[in-house]
């Protein structure tokens, strides 16, 4: 018995006792002169083959793939730790001002903050930077310069939740060119009788000199109420005795001062509300009197 390759087997005939299976004869492998006929080379051999290499190919997609993420969450990662920390549900407050400037009144600036806001909250703090080294709190300031200049004032406001809101802006105090501007505002807070700011108190300003008459409402910013002095027609001078007057639930108080600069703070503290008499006891002093009445009318029928 001798081996037949695969070469040598396509040479033999059918006289040899070879027959040739529907395999193409290259895929034939047997023995000669042994009666065995000839088996089919398998072809799951190269199957295999190609898939080996398509799963290593893929393999190597993955872990590019991975190599590529992990790589860009370090990138990022120094990024998202320099983000402050916010409280879900809040809002910072915004801050926002304007500047009046009184150039020839000793280099003087007025700052107003009224206009800044807090969309969840109350804004409980505004603080000033006037860049100068000079720095003030409340929701109206004043500042005066040393010098004439360019200077950047940056308003800092707190909310009830801590958070804090900042503007920044420039002014430009300069040499004046007219006669400094005559005062124009008088403002303040209301307080009771503890200390606490009150929203919403009634305000009367009056110019004792002049007779002029201003009404406003407490309601800028807790217990704060300002007036600029030119919405009356009336007129006013330096020197005339400004009286304000609150009112809040009956609780009253006053509060007054000469004008003599370009601003007049004037708060007022209310005293202990005045109880009122209670409505209820009217009647009830009526029915009293009709049963006293009728109780003496019986005695002197009796009598």
């Amino acid at each position: 018995m001798r081996r037949v390759s695969e070469i040598g087997i396509r040479g033999l005939g059918t006289g040899d006792g070879y027959k040739p299976s529907a395999v193409g004869k290259s895929e034939m492998v047997g023995y000669y002169g042994s009666g065995i006929k000839a088996v089919p080379r398998p072809r799951i051999v190269r199957r295999a083959a190609s898939d080996a290499r398509r799963h290593a190919m893929i393999g190597l997609l993955v872990a590019f793939l991975s190599a590529i993420t992990v790589l860009s969450a370090a990138a990022l990662m120094p990024h998202a730790a320099n983000v402050p920390a916010q409280t879900a549900g809040t809002l910072p407050p915004v801050a926002d001002f304007t500047n009046t400037t009184y150039p020839a009144s000793n280099l003087t600036v007025m700052v107003d903050a009224t206009s800044s806001t807090d969309p969840d909250g109350t804004i409980v703090s505004y603080g000033w930077d006037f860049g100068d080294g000079g720095a003030a709190s409340g929701v109206v300031a004043y500042h005066t310069y040393a010098t004439w200049g360019q200077w950047w004032i940056t308003l800092t406001v707190t909310d009830d939740d801590a958070m804090t809101g900042t503007a920044t802006v420039q002014v430009n105090i300069s040499k004046p060119t007219s006669p400094p501007p005559p005062p124009t505002n008088v403002f303040g807070y209301v307080w009771d009788s503890d200390g606490n700011p009150i929203m919403g108190a009634s305000v009367t300003v009056t110019d004792t000199n002049t007779g002029a008459v201003w009404y406003l409402i407490a309601d800028i910013d807790p217990g704060f109420y300002m007036l600029d002095l030119n919405s009356n027609e009336t007129g006013w001078a330096v020197g005339d005795t400004i009286v304000v007057e609150a009112n809040y639930g009956g609780a009253t108080g006053t509060n007054s001062s000469v004008l003599s600069d370009v601003y007049l703070e004037l708060d007022i503290t209310l005293g202990p509300a005045i109880p009122e008499f209670p409505m209820v006891v009217l009647p009830v002093l009526g029915v009293i009197a009709i049963a006293a009445v009728a109780s003496l009318s019986r005695r002197r029928t009796e009598l």
